[in-house]
């Protein structure tokens, strides 16, 4: 399956280019940066996601840009450069306040409550995650509500409520496997994996990191 994907990127990424069809040669880029990412390979996925970005602005796509910056985010908190991450949340937060449906909305709510987390300010990311959540039903799209909900269970977890950390994450488990969204699926299978590791809960972790390799295998991880 990911090699599929990637495939088909390259294949509209060359495409797109002799076509000189930018917002084409966005969604090969953007797409790309999402493959990588969630093969967790970081470095990769902020190259191509920087190149997305770039179209974005130039091209004054202001949806696109919402998000390829606010994926970059994602992807430099996971290299650990928080600063970074920081400043893309920030531009995110920013754009998406200037959208007036619930789609940039949302995506300005989980900006500032990541902003937050980052702070270690575990209320304050609580109410900003919660203010997303409040904005899920609105949307087309349900796996918005189930990263809004993985945002929390990782919030608990770091902020040492392995219980409430487990209830947002299997809730966000099962919304995803409902609209069988795997990459995400393969994901919150080992956020869970960690916060029962964290808790202790052994026998429980070794479980839902089989489990996510398991399904990260399926995907050609």
């Amino acid at each position: 399956l990911y090699e599929w994907a990637l495939d088909s990127y390259k294949t509209a990424l060359v495409m797109s280019r002799n076509l000189r069809d930018r917002e084409t040669e966005w969604s090969a880029l953007n797409g790309l940066g999402r493959l990588c990412y969630h093969r967790r390979d970081f470095e990769k996925a902020v190259g191509f996601l920087k190149s997305a970005l770039e179209i974005a602005r130039e091209s004054l796509y202001r949806y696109c840009l919402l998000m390829s910056v606010r994926m970059l985010g994602n992807a430099c908190r996971d290299l650990g450069q928080h600063d970074k991450a920081v400043e893309y949340y920030r531009i995110t937060a920013a754009a998406g306040e200037e959208f007036p449906d619930p789609v940039g909305q949302m995506m300005a709510f989980e900006a500032r409550g990541l902003m937050a987390e980052n702070k270690g300010r575990c209320k304050e990311a609580a109410g900003y995650y919660d203010r997303a959540l409040a904005l899920a039903p609105k949307l087309e799209n349900p796996s918005a509500k189930g990263i809004i909900l993985t945002r929390l269970g990782e919030l608990h977890a770091g902020c040492g409520n392995p219980k409430e950390a487990t209830e947002y994450c299997l809730r966000a488990l099962q919304i995803f496997r409902e609209i069988s969204d795997r990459p995400e699926e393969a994901r919150l299978l080992s956020v869970l994996g960690r916060i029962h590791e964290q808790a202790g809960q052994y026998s429980a972790a070794v479980q839902w990191y089989t489990e996510a390799l398991e399904k990260a295998g399926k995907l050609g991880a």
